[in-house]
């Protein structure tokens, strides 16, 4: 984490394996991928993960949530 000046925030198991061959593919370098398990745990964690510090000392942050449902009608 300390290496890397952009960090991807996932909350399933598969989400890691995608976006680290995404980025592979993409030839894109220095994203540290933290995955959390499930959208409940990011929820309850995300705020202890996304320090000051941390953001202070980062490039980029962004937090990957997906639907794992349908869109409503």
């Amino acid at each position: 984490l300390k290496d890397c000046r952009r960090v991807l925030v996932v909350e399933g198991y598969s989400d890691p394996l995608f976006f680290a061959e995404l980025l592979e593919h993409l030839g894109t370098r220095d994203v540290f991928i933290q995955h959390f398990n499930g959208k409940q745990d990011l929820t309850l964690k995300l705020d202890v993960f996304l320090t000051p510090q941390l953001l202070a000392e980062k490039d980029a942050i962004c937090v990957v949530v997906d639907a794992d449902d349908a869109a409503a009608s």
